[in-house]
């Protein structure tokens, strides 16, 4: 069994290049469309979110698998292929394998044990099962690792208290802002990440939330649920001067909040601006505008690092049960072989 990872994170990559090579659903599309019969590829399943982008693929010849992916990874994400080489990390076989365990883990998050990434891995493996994307190899593999990830949550305490990346913008916001009630809150989009924000903000009891999204499906039940104003997506620019805090999270490719959403801007009021989205959605030179702070995923590192030691300390219960979920996992390849 011959299994290949080519992957970044926000470790290894700041966000502008992150965003670069992140892989959309159309990208994804693309390059299913390029991974024929001729292509070294076997099964392959791609992980991408808003801190991580990841590959993990089977080939007969992992080398050639690899540069053959690096080529068409270049040409969809227009990175050059030599800068492509130098953000991304390869690993083989039982590296491999073990760095996604520890992924699903949540070890590897930039939030220490966030629940969010188990899902995402789920996700992932689900979207390239139903694209025909992986086989026996991929599909146990995941299956281990997803495994191992429940096992993490269920039998330590990684996941007691854990932060994820919404409920930290939201401290972001508290800590920003003393007089956190009087402030302003509009949320763009509506997706996972935007409603775990807006729960928290809920659970705080804040007074004056405000949501739009192009998307308008059952946003007025949402808004019931969580008393919050809606205003429509073609509204909402008029708006948003009025607001202090702005949270954008969408799928969108191009900047929503863009500098010329700020001309007509009179005043020099604090305003925060908080970006959960990759690519970013909010123009970053808006930080050049008296009075706005414009904080994206890599600014909300220093909040996560602040409630990390007592998470940290189940790290040596979590290695053993990656452990024996991957000493299953060879048991496996053995058997298979034998046949």
């Amino acid at each position: 069994m011959k299994i290949g990872y080519l992957g970044t994170d926000y470790q290894r990559s700041p966000l502008p290049i992150l965003e670069k090579l992140y892989f959309s659903p159309q990208a994804i599309d693309a390059l299913k469309a390029r991974v024929t019969t001729q292509s070294p590829l076997q099964e392959w399943v791609i992980l991408s979110t808003c801190n991580r982008v990841e590959l993990y693929f089977t080939a007969l010849d992992l080398e050639k698998g690899a540069q053959w992916l690096l080529s068409q990874w270049a040409e969809i994400s227009k990175v050059s292929t030599q800068d492509l080489e130098s953000a991304l990390r390869y690993l083989t076989n039982q590296a491999a394998i073990e760095h996604l365990c520890r992924v699903v883990a949540g070890i590897e998050s930039m939030v220490f044990g966030e629940n969010e990434i188990l899902a995402q891995v789920k996700d992932a493996h689900a979207r390239a099962q139903k694209l025909g994307l992986t086989g026996p190899v991929l599909n146990k593999v995941f299956q281990i690792a997803i495994t191992s990830g429940k096992r993490v949550r269920k039998e330590t305490a990684i996941g007691r208290g854990a932060y994820s990346i919404s409920s930290i913008a939201v401290d972001c916001m508290r800590q920003h802002y003393p007089d956190f009630n009087a402030a302003k809150i509009l949320i763009i989009g509506a997706g996972t990440m935007s409603l775990r924000a807006i729960k928290k903000l809920h659970a705080l009891k804040h007074p004056q939330l405000a949501i739009t999204n192009r998307t308008e499906t059952q946003l007025d039940r949402l808004c019931e649920k969580y008393q919050m104003r809606h205003i429509p997506f073609t509204e909402w620019s008029k708006e948003l001067l009025y607001f202090d805090i702005i949270l954008v999270a969408t799928s969108s490719q191009a900047y929503v909040v863009d500098t010329y959403h700020f001309v007509a801007r009179k005043n020099t009021k604090p305003m925060l601006m908080i970006d959960l989205s990759v690519p970013r959605n909010i123009n970053p030179d808006l930080s050049n505008f008296p009075g706005v702070q414009v904080v994206s995923l890599e600014g909300l590192k220093q909040v996560a690092d602040g409630n990390l030691d007592k998470r940290k300390q189940e790290l040596a219960k979590i290695e053993a049960i990656l452990e024996e979920e991957l000493g299953q996992l060879t048991k496996w390849i053995t058997y298979r072989k034998k046949l």
